[in-house]
């Protein structure tokens, strides 16, 4: 029996469990995937509030971002540019393994490659079914957090509504050495119904990527 379990291992989820643990709490994580970090689809822009709110290591930094330049469907460049730092570039599956590890450190059990199948409430308590290695288990706890992103159907079933107006990501790294802000594409027919971006990261290394409501690959 848990206090919490938390569905996804992501930022939040980890976030989460991490304070709730500090406070005392028994709190169990479940994520479908086999470990933290892995198959993330991200460009790790964060702001600078949210990386001082999660207090990570400054080596997670491939660099600070005061400006961007916007293309416009014309190709017309608009530039935005602040004196200090507005944002910071970071190794997003790093940093899921971060906060992950700094949960486990103070107490909180995870449990990878395990997808939850459904969640129902018993007279005491919420139960979580699951697959894990083909296998299927039940967890009791008092309450639940769902942190599994946008593509769960986990709110449609528990009555909290379903989206249905999404749009789709792909990205790839690239070599982008002459590249040192970030740039946004909303050329039409490069990424219809949504934008692209290159986003330098270090090393003449960087990630290009789209989101639209086609196929993004």
């Amino acid at each position: 029996m848990y206090d919490t379990i938390i569905i996804g291992a992501g930022p939040v989820g980890s976030y989460l469990a991490e304070k709730l643990a500090r406070l005392g709490y028994k709190v169990l994580v479940l994520d479908k995937k086999l470990a933290a970090g892995q198959d993330i689809c991200c460009t790790g822009i964060v702001s600078k509030e949210c990386l001082d709110l999660l207090v990570v290591d400054g080596n997670l930094i491939f660099r600070q971002a005061s400006s961007a330049k916007f293309l416009s469907p014309s190709g017309k460049p608009l530039r935005l540019w602040r004196n200090d730092e507005v944002a910071y570039i970071i190794d997003r599956p790093a940093l899921d393994l971060a906060l992950t590890n700094r949960a486990q450190a103070s107490g909180v059990c995870y449990l990878f490659g395990t997808h939850v199948t459904d969640i129902h409430t018993g007279t005491d308590c919420l139960h979580v079914a699951t697959n894990h290695e083909g296998q299927t288990r039940l967890f009791e706890a008092e309450t639940v957090v769902v942190a599994t992103g946008f593509g769960s159907f986990l709110p449609g079933k528990l009555g909290l509504g379903k989206i249905s107006d999404f749009v789709s990501g792909a990205q790839a790294e690239v070599n982008i050495s002459s590249l040192d802000e970030v740039e946004i594409y909303f050329d039409q027919t490069l990424a219809p119904g949504g934008f692209a971006w290159l986003v330098p990261t270090r090393d003449g290394k960087g990630l290009a990527g789209l989101l639209t409501h086609r196929q993004p690959e």
